[in-house]
């Protein structure tokens, strides 16, 4: 599978070097040499489409396509919503909540 992603990639930069129409990832793939034809088969392909982009190859489009990569995952002992939390400061002082609704003059 990681060789017909690999062939995949090269085949989607051509077609867009030579402006050719998109294809489904599963045409992509059957191109690149990957048929999955055995149960193993699919559940490796399940994993690494399906699961890894959130979309099946038959309607996932190979415009953008690019190999999984690494997965990334917060190591920060102030936890995920740490990021959010700094991130939202510029703003916070906007946002009012359980708070009622001010009348609207028109």
């Amino acid at each position: 599978m990681h060789a017909a992603e690999d062939n995949l990639v090269k085949i989607q930069e051509d077609r867009s070097t030579q402006k050719l129409s998109d294809l489904s990832v599963r045409i992509g793939l059957q191109m690149a040499g990957w048929k999955p034809q055995t149960p193993s088969q699919r559940v490796v392909e399940y994993f690494s489409m399906d699961f890894e982009f959130g979309s099946n190859p038959e309607t996932s489009s190979t415009f953008g396509f690019t190999k999984a990569g690494r997965d990334f995952f917060v190591h920060d002992s102030r936890g995920y919503g740490h990021m959010w939390k700094e991130m939202a400061k510029e703003f916070s002082n906007r946002i009012r909540l359980n708070a009622g609704k001010l009348p609207i003059c028109v």
